[in-house]
């Protein structure tokens, strides 16, 4: 299962997908924020592209993801939604 959790700054996206961790052990969070201070890559949707592969290898392995970042146009979405196909949940 892959949960993507969009919505503007300061909308609770992590703390939901801390909530959903709390409830469903097996699963990882994946926050845009946290992922880019590894990657180190300037620019946005490639962190969000990065994170819909790694949801989607993270899945195929058994774990449930809740992902955490905002697409900024519908290309981005639809990338995303191909990569990996996650329910949406807008806040």
């Amino acid at each position: 299962m892959i949960i993507w959790i969009i919505g503007k700054a300061n909308s609770g996206k992590t703390t939901l997908a801390k909530r959903i961790q709390e409830y469903h052990p097996n699963t990882i969070i994946l926050d845009r924020d946290e992922v880019m201070r590894i990657i180190h890559e300037p620019n946005y949707d490639y962190g969000l592209i990065s994170i819909a592969f790694l949801a989607k290898i993270l899945s195929d392995q058994g774990f449930d993801v809740v992902a955490c970042g905002i697409p900024q146009d519908r290309k981005t979405l639809a990338k995303i939604t191909k990569i990996c196909n996650p329910e949406w949940v807008e806040l």
